[in-house]
């Protein structure tokens, strides 16, 4: 079931503003399968009243009035189990009071033929009935009403072919043009006074951005969602929005530095602490530490670290943060939604960086957050003050990109366990982090919570070996280019040192670590390439 927000559906879909967030419980919607019947007939009764106020207005958008048309005790289950389609009348359709209060939030016209006598409704209703409704139950027709809404039971990779856009919007194109633009144009001076409109200023989007958005949220399983210009600008956000000053934030110690800079410069001087805490904490150690800390409103979670890749027990550790009130958010890049469900397994908020997986082509720079019926309304009315928009260009390389992500999460997954194993037999190679290989720390929660992983992985070499001996090797690699982020179709590598700023844990590899994203290059290539690398590192010329 959809909730209907700020920018649910039924705003994007009838093109009139909510001017305020609507409590999630307030609409909730049925699947519209489940109701072809009050599909078609509320169509036939409202369109040509609605289309006069909203001229964008679709036969679906009408649609989505009709769950509300009354309460659910008199209205759809009589719709739906009326033995004679004679004994429905178009007054059920919409109550007085349903109707009086939804005019109240958008702004409706009088009820559709109410003006007429009811028993002229009764044989207007009967001659659609017969006529026509059962042409609309077709199912070429109503297909045609519900194409790329991708059904609960859809796959991954169905629902990452067909979420996020609408050709019945973009005239027959398949997929959503990118829209520029600051002002938006009203016909009518009452129409800017109540902003009926879908988007009263380019601050509030645009279809580019909405369409991304509702993609997002079908496949995170939110309330919601929230697109901002880079990973780094979503964090902020969720740890803005769910912390307040006087309040503790308990960080995982395994977060990446520009995270760790954010909590230890700019929320400090906002009033806001932050407590690192032991990726691998019990669900004991983590109530003591909240009792230890009891102004803690936030726990941080990025799960692998994408350095070390430790996993966290995020089930335990949402559920601990339950009994104390305390809210979840998670980096989810390393795994994404495809292999790892963060709101599913407890997570209140979940961000993150579309830079690498979503666009996978290294040309983007995009934000994801997505969020349970509590915070989405709250991260949005944040994003309402801020009014910090993404890129048009880049909303439309992310919705490209998840076109082909399930396809090339799974290739990743594939390379990356290839050349993890590769690099566990070789004798320069002290230990391999990567979440799928037994030995690595976390494993068993790896294999109970996820049901992938990606290209990402981190090697910790020998401790006979010197920095000047890495740099030598790194610089000899013809295929690992040196670069941070991850996700694209290149191979890179680039070195950490994480034994220096931790500060609840002590980490100490035995040797240099590097971390390794591997590409769409030929694996045995790739394998040549580490082979000359690690000749270098041991002071030879000579390739394997």
């Amino acid at each position: 079931m959809a909730c209907l927000g700020p920018s649910g559906p039924l705003q994007r879909t009838l093109a009139c503003p909510l001017p305020s967030p609507l409590p999630p419980s307030s609409f909730l919607l049925p699947p519209l399968t489940q109701t072809p019947a009050v599909f078609f007939f509320f169509v036939c009764l409202s369109h040509f009243r609605y289309i006069k106020h909203c001229p964008s207005a679709s036969p679906a958008a009408v649609s989505l009035i009709a769950p509300f048309a009354s309460s659910a005790s008199t209205c759809l289950p009589k719709c739906m189990t009326m033995p004679s389609r004679s004994h429905i009348h178009p007054h059920h359709l919409l109550t007085s009071d349903t109707h009086a209060h939804l005019s109240s939030v958008i702004a409706l016209p009088p009820p559709p033929f109410q003006f007429l006598p009811r028993n002229i409704r009764s044989l207007l209703f009967l001659a659609l009935s017969f006529r026509v409704l059962p042409a609309c139950l077709q199912p070429n027709l109503f297909h045609m009403a519900m194409s790329h809404q991708p059904s609960e039971q859809s796959s991954v990779e169905t629902k990452l072919s067909r979420i996020g856009r609408n050709p019945d919007e973009q005239c027959g194109f398949v997929n959503c043009p990118i829209y520029r633009g600051s002002t938006v144009l009203y016909k009518t001076a009452d129409d800017a006074i109540k902003r009926r409109c879908r988007y009263w200023y380019g601050t509030a989007g645009n279809p580019t951005v909405t369409n991304l958005q509702k993609a997002w949220t079908e496949l995170t399983g939110g309330a919601g969602s929230i697109v901002v210009s880079s990973g780094m600008q979503a964090i902020a956000y969720a740890l803005l929005t769910a912390a307040n000053s006087g309040d503790n934030i308990l960080v995982a110690d395994v977060v990446y530095l520009p995270t760790r800079n954010l909590c230890d410069n700019f929320l400090l001087t906002k009033g806001i602490t932050t407590t690192y805490y032991d990726p691998c904490i019990t669900a004991d150690g983590l109530r003591e530490l909240l009792r230890q800390k009891p102004n803690t409103t936030v726990i941080f979670m990025e799960s692998p670290g994408s350095q070390t890749f430790e996993v966290q027990d995020v089930p335990s550790i949402c559920a601990v943060a339950r009994e104390f009130n305390v809210t979840t958010v998670i980096d989810n890049t390393w795994a994404t939604p495809v292999f790892f469900d963060a709101l599913g397994k407890g997570c209140d908020i979940s961000v993150e960086a579309g830079t690498k997986y979503v666009g996978g082509h290294s040309d983007m720079l995009l934000g994801l957050i997505s969020a349970n019926e509590k915070w989405y309304p709250k991260l949005q009315s944040f994003m309402n003050l801020i009014q910090s928009v993404p890129g048009n260009e880049d909303c439309y390389l992310a919705l490209r990109g998840l076109r082909t992500m399930y396809i090339r999460l799974k290739e990743a997954e594939k390379r990356g366990l290839e050349m993890a194993r590769f690099m566990e037999s070789r004798e320069e190679v002290l230990h391999v982090l990567h979440p799928a290989l037994p030995n690595s720390r976390g494993h068993e929660i790896w294999k109970r919570d996820f049901t992938g992983s990606s290209g990402l992985f981190s090697i910790v070499l020998r401790p006979n070996y010197t920095l000047q001996d890495v740099e030598r090797m790194i610089d000899s690699y013809k295929l690992f280019s040196i670069g941070f982020s991850w996700g694209g179709f290149e191979s890179l590598v680039m070195f950490f040192d994480c034994t220096t700023y931790r500060t609840a844990t002590t980490f100490a590899p035995g040797g240099i670590l590097l971390r390794f994203q591997i590409g769409l290059e030929s694996l045995e290539d790739l394998k040549q390439d580490i082979c000359r690398g690690f000749d270098v590192l041991r002071g030879k010329s000579m390739c394997c």
